[in-house]
């Protein structure tokens, strides 16, 4: 049987995945937190599309802040970063110079809850749909609940009790209230995926979203709070590109790319083990300083060094140390040693005359001789 070669299998895969992702059709990802931006069944993307279509302009809070002067009605859906108490209390203000603030939420929020008075008594499951009291949501007399998702049962305000109206599901808890707040109003919900995508088209589901909507003026605006689904500034994240089909295929196709590098690689020859670096040595050093004073033309440097450690040498042969100046050392030479101060005098000379390296290597070892004699060398005649 002829074997099938792997780069054949490895095409075959990234066939499979492109197909994949362009034949299957993008399936929106949950929003626990009901947020706006989001087209899954929880999400509520379609209720402000509907304020949109009606004429309302949407005004999307990516910032700590309350609503614009031209926005009547505000959605809080499941804060997922819960409010300050500043925060809350500025929201409350809002409302009673005639906000009119939608909020639903199954979880509790201390400061939210607390500012508008409301408290939670039960967290269940509704097993059938809600009732509300008649002709207190306008036109609604019955609400679908959420399937399978849990709702939190209100409980208002003593002192605004008379103004809460029950709509009660199968557990006869309270999922909905409205209270007047100064000028504005609230509602509250237990259950807010009674006005998520996947509830609007149940019951009487639709007509309490129209009605909600309907509170603000013509032409005002419809605000919904999506900094607290920590959506500041409203920036894509740096992976968001992964959760679209197309970048779900480019991703796919890297970690197989990757892979099949890793399998198919090869070595270009046999490990050699590293060699540990050795000591440079003196003779290294002075041949490196001495190419690079060539390459930049410091004969003239070079010369400078010499004659200078020369004369540092005979100082101290002669007791003067190396502090002595020149004129010290050659008025020393000339009364002790006037042979040596008179070679002294013609090497340094042609040192730093010198128009060649040649010549200036031949003066370099005339002062190193001056400077170092050799035990064997023996005085010139006089």
């Amino acid at each position: 049987m002829r074997r099938v070669r792997p780069y054949l299998v490895l095409i075959v895969l990234l066939v499979v995945v492109f197909g994949l992702a362009v034949l299957s059709p993008a399936q929106p990802q949950s929003a626990a937190d009901h947020s706006s931006r989001s087209d899954a069944p929880d999400g509520t993307s379609a209720l402000f599309a509907f304020a949109a279509a009606l004429g309302h302009p949407v005004e999307t809070l990516t910032a700590d802040r309350v609503p614009a002067s031209t926005s009547a009605v505000l959605f809080v859906f499941t804060p997922t970063t819960e409010y300050t108490s500043a925060q809350a209390t500025a929201l409350l203000d809002w409302v009673r110079h005639g906000g009119i603030l939608v909020y639903g939420n199954e979880l509790e929020d201390a400061a939210l809850d607390g500012a508008i008075g409301l408290g939670r008594n039960e967290v269940g499951r509704p097993d059938g749909g809600y009732t509300a009291a008649p002709g207190v949501f306008y036109g609604t007399s019955h609400l679908a609940p959420t399937s399978g998702f849990a709702v939190s049962g209100l409980v208002p305000a003593r002192d605004q009790a008379s103004a809460a109206v029950a709509v009660y599901g199968g557990y006869t808890a309270t999922v909905a209230t409205v209270q007047t707040v100064g000028s504005g109003r609230v509602f509250a919900l237990g259950d807010p995926c009674i006005l998520c995508n996947g509830q609007l088209g149940h019951s009487d589901n639709g007509a309490l979203a129209a009605d909600l909507i309907g509170l603000a003026p013509a032409g005002a605006g419809i605000a919904v709070d999506e900094y607290h689904h920590g959506e500041a500034g409203g920036a894509a994240g740096p992976t968001d590109w992964v959760t679209t089909p197309w970048g779900a295929a480019i991703a796919w196709l890297l970690v197989l790319g990757y892979a099949g590098l890793m399998l198919r690689g090869r070595a270009f020859g046999p490990l050699i083990p590293a060699v540990p670096p050795a000591g440079r040595s003196s003779g290294e050093y002075a041949q490196a300083v001495g190419g690079l004073l060539r390459r930049t033309g410091g004969r003239q440097v070079t010369a400078g060094v010499v004659v200078d450690g020369a004369r540092r040498a005979l100082a101290e042969r002669f007791g003067l140390g190396h502090g002595a100046t020149p004129e010290v050392l050659e008025r020393v030479l000339r009364q002790r040693a006037p042979e040596i101060d008179s070679e002294l005098r013609e090497a340094s000379t042609r040192a730093e005359t010198a128009t060649s390296e040649r010549d200036l290597l031949a003066s370099a070892r005339r002062l190193h001789d001056l400077a170092y004699p050799s035990p064997v060398r023996r005085e010139r005649p006089g």
